[in-house]
């Protein structure tokens, strides 16, 4: 169960901290205009990719940890709270 809302928050921050890092890239692309530049790129691509990958580790950090305290919750609830049949 603690799945479902560490899926939609996973999905929303990788849309948003995906989407800055991507258009700066496709900024890169579209402002070079010789051979300099397009061999400059290379090293713009690896710069970018590190900064997904960055926030890669920390969305799916933040993911597990909601994962797991939602599951905890649930659990709680559930063993804890829940009227169990005597």
């Amino acid at each position: 169960m603690g799945f479902i809302p560490a899926h939609i928050v996973a999905s929303l921050r990788e849309d948003s901290a995906f989407r800055p890092i991507d258009s700066q890239v496709t900024a890169a692309h579209a402002a070079v205009d010789s051979r300099a530049g397009y061999e400059a790129l290379d090293a713009i691509r690896a710069e970018q990719l590190e900064a997904k990958r960055s926030a890669r580790n920390t969305i799916a950090l933040t993911s597990m940890l909601i994962w797991a305290i939602a599951g905890g919750a649930i659990a709680y609830v559930w063993f804890r709270r829940w009227p169990q049949p005597s």
